[in-house]
């Protein structure tokens, strides 16, 4: 799993909100890209865990992804499109202290989850949460 990924909101049925800033989501990033992967986190968890968003991971063609990006295609349009089924990568990518399910499912990640994931680790618990 590696690419460009994006948080898209539906605030009311049908009517979406992507949010203005996409991550770089790759174990080939430097200072500053841990620090933006990092600030996904929280982002993420905040959704989940205090605003308790129901959340889904969908992976879309990069064609799809510009187009959804540059608001060229309605978002729903980006959904359908998905490849393979919904999934919950991103709150098994929060789950960096085994508190919740996320570790259960970690085998079934490729290389660059994994180092993505471990860049988030080792620099919170170098840094501390931001």
């Amino acid at each position: 799993m590696r690419g460009e990924t994006c948080i898209l909101l539906e605030v009311r049925e049908h009517h979406f909100i992507v949010l203005n800033s996409y991550i770089h989501f790759s174990e080939q990033v430097g200072v500053g890209g841990s620090c933006e992967l990092v600030a996904f986190r929280k982002l993420v968890m905040e959704l989940i865990l205090v605003r308790k968003y129901i959340t889904k991971g969908v992976i879309v063609s990069d064609q799809n992804f510009k187009k959804l990006y540059k608001g060229e295609i309605h978002p729903k349009v980006a959904l359908m499109a998905r490849k393979g089924k919904f999934e919950h990568w991103h709150d098994d990518f929060t789950d960096i202290y085994n508190q919740r399910y996320g570790y259960r499912h970690h085998g079934k990640y490729d290389k660059n989850f994994k180092d993505v994931f471990n860049i988030v680790k080792n620099n919170i618990e170098k840094n501390g949460e931001l």
